[in-house]
């Protein structure tokens, strides 16, 4: 007999299929919408607002998070172009929490006992599934709803997920800012102190918490 796909595979496969729907139905058309606002030289405070929107959408838009993070560094260097990233970036991941969060529907129809095999799972490594999805496209959407729909800790979520969209933030800021010929060598030496330190506040994190 043919076993019974588990309700938590199948919740799995619609998140991500409603993560990346948008991106089959128009993607093309946002990507040429994005190329075409970037190609403006940014003014005033709307530029940067539009950036962070853009980059806390990409929840449930099919936004080219890449060139919208790059264009901030190359338009405002290492520093504001990262803080313009992070600013985006941590929205998002609040978003798609929240999102997970209020899927209490989906947890009835996927059952108590699945529901807290899941809550576990995220318990116990929850740290290092939200860090290392988060620079894969989709994933780290997916990862960010599934944080939320697992009840994981919202303390530890805030800090591992700022953790994280800061050094990606920081990545893209340099990558812009080398593009524009500025801040050669602060861009790698930041890139290597922020990798660095989050390499020791994970392993620093206690292991009861962990498993709370």
């Amino acid at each position: 007999m043919v076993r019974r796909i588990p309700r938590s595979v199948v919740i799995g496969l619609a998140v991500f299929a409603l993560v990346i729907l948008p991106f089959v139905l128009w993607g093309d058309r946002f990507d040429a919408w994005a190329h075409a606002l970037l190609d403006h030289e940014p003014r005033g405070l709307m530029p940067p607002l539009v950036c962070i929107a853009l980059l806390a959408g990409d929840v449930v838009l099919p936004v080219p998070s890449s060139l919208v993070s790059t264009a901030a560094g190359y338009w405002w260097g290492l520093w504001g172009g990262a803080l313009v990233v992070m600013l985006g970036m941590t929205l998002g991941s609040w978003l798609g929490y929240v999102l997970g969060a209020q899927a209490s529907g989906l947890r009835r129809w996927m059952g108590e006992g699945e529901a807290e095999r899941m809550h576990r799972l995220f318990a116990r490594h929850g740290e290092w599934i939200v860090v290392m999805l988060r620079p894969v496209p989709v994933l780290a959407e997916a990862s960010a709803v599934f944080a939320g729909f697992s009840r994981m800790e919202p303390r530890r979520y805030a800090v591992m997920s700022l953790a994280a969209n800061a050094c990606l933030a920081l990545f893209y800021g340099a990558a812009g800012a080398l593009l524009g010929k500025s801040e050669r060598g602060a861009s790698l030496f930041v890139l290597l102190v922020v990798l660095a330190a989050v390499t020791f506040v994970v392993r620093r994190l206690p292991r009861g918490a962990a498993a709370s």
